[in-house]
């Protein structure tokens, strides 16, 4: 019997409700078992680290998944030292697998863009299916939204050869962004409609992400 398994990874610096939204949506499409949120420890490519913890991120991702059916969180990246490297943790991932498991790897456009840069990106397009989120882009990106060419360029640019794995872009659901929660907190605004409310409280509980001196 086959497995299928969806994976978000990130910072989650929070968590917000335009995760949860994505991962629902894959979830549905694609008939998954279980989607796994994998914080990870210090992305490669961002030089700032976290705002928040590694226990606070950790303990907020419990919070927002904990009554969703088949939603998980893994702290692997969290417990490995260094940088985070998707490749070496799905590798993992599938060494550890008992049973046949289908993986598909969910994100957003802006983050897919960038997957040249990844470590070993080739191996990693081979290894998962992709779900990819055509969310409002960075104004570095002109503010624009994927394409469909864009994201088959990505993907030609990197593989040499024909692709065993499938890629899947879906229209936006959210344009939530954690930068986004970081600034409503610190401007003392309301962040109720970003995230879930255990996660809002518990923001509000231990003061996270207030420049106070």
């Amino acid at each position: 019997m086959v497995v299928k398994v969806g994976i978000l990874g990130g910072t989650f610096d929070p968590i917000h409700s335009g995760h949860l939204l994505m991962a629902k949506e894959a979830m549905n499409r694609f008939n998954l078992d279980k989607v796994l949120f994998v914080p990870n420890r210090q992305s490669p490519l961002k030089k700032k680290a976290p705002r928040a913890t590694n226990s606070h991120r950790l303990n907020m991702l419990e919070l927002a998944t904990d009554e969703i059916a088949g939603f998980e969180v893994s702290d692997f990246e969290i417990r490995k030292k260094g940088p985070s490297y998707t490749v070496d943790t799905i590798k993992r991932f599938k060494e550890k697998s008992i049973q046949d498991t289908q993986l598909y790897f969910i994100l957003g456009a802006d983050s897919f863009l960038s997957i040249d840069k990844w470590k070993n990106p080739s191996l990693l397009l081979s290894l998962l299916n992709f779900c990819v989120f055509r969310r409002l882009l960075s104004e570095k990106n002109s503010g624009k939204i994927l394409s469909l060419e864009e994201l088959n360029r990505v993907m030609s640019s990197i593989m040499n050869e024909k692709k065993q794995t499938e890629t899947t872009l879906f229209e936006p659901v959210s344009n939530i962004s954690s930068s986004q929660v970081r600034q409503f907190t610190e401007q003392r605004k309301s962040i109720s409609v970003l995230v879930p409310r255990s996660v809002e409280e518990y923001i509000l509980r231990h003061r996270l992400y207030r420049n106070e001196k």
